[in-house]
């Protein structure tokens, strides 16, 4: 059985994808380094864990609440 390339293109796409996403690195970062020969390395910016969100809401145990920004 052999593969076609539309669809082992569309494997490689998503696998890109998913690394970046999933690594927090940029997709052009992804495609650089494997352009390279190299393995992607996972992105410099950590997720935000400071609870406020871009809309200026606190997440906390017992639910969400608004804040004003300042």
């Amino acid at each position: 059985m052999a593969l076609s390339g539309l669809p082992l293109a569309y494997l490689a796409v998503g696998g890109i994808l998913v690394w970046s996403g999933v690594e927090n690195t940029p997709v052009t970062d992804v495609l650089r380094s494997l352009s390279r020969g190299q393995a992607p390395a996972a992105g410099p910016y950590p997720p935000d864990t400071s609870g406020v969100g871009q809309a200026g809401i606190t997440i906390t145990g017992a639910g969400a609440s608004r804040q004003a920004r300042r």
